[in-house]
C-alpha cells in the first residue's frame, strides 16, 4: 500500500503533464504562440506571489500562506489556458 501510494503521488504531476501535452500536441500555431505569450507573463507574476506569500500565518480564517498561493495560482493557471485555448481555436475556426 505504501509503495503504490508513494508510485501514485509521485506520478501524479506526470500524468497531468502528459494531459496538458495532449492538448497542446494538435495545437494550431496561432493558438499556441498566444497560448505562450501568456505563459511568459503569468509564469514570473505566479513566482513572484509565492516568494513574497508568507510562510506561516497567524489569521485563522484566511489562511494565506505559500501552499495556497502556489495552488491558486497553479488552478488559474490551468483554467485561464484553457479557456484561452479554446476561445482563440474557436475564434480561428470562425474565420477559416
Amino acid at each position: 500500500m505504501d509503495l503504490n501510494y508513494v508510485a501514485g503521488v509521485n506520478l501524479l504531476p506526470v500524468i497531468t503533464l502528459f494531459l496538458l501535452s495532449l492538448v497542446t500536441y494538435k495545437m494550431r500555431d496561432e493558438v499556441y504562440q498566444v497560448w505562450l505569450r501568456f505563459s511568459y507573463a503569468w509564469i514570473p507574476l505566479s513566482m513572484i506571489l509565492i516568494f513574497f506569500a508568507p510562510q506561516y500565518s497567524t489569521d485563522w480564517m484566511y489562511p494565506i500562506v505559500k501552499s495556497t498561493v502556489a495552488f491558486l495560482t497553479s488552478l488559474l493557471f490551468v483554467v485561464i489556458s484553457i479557456a484561452l485555448i479554446t476561445w482563440k481555436s474557436i475564434a480561428i475556426r470562425r474565420t477559416s
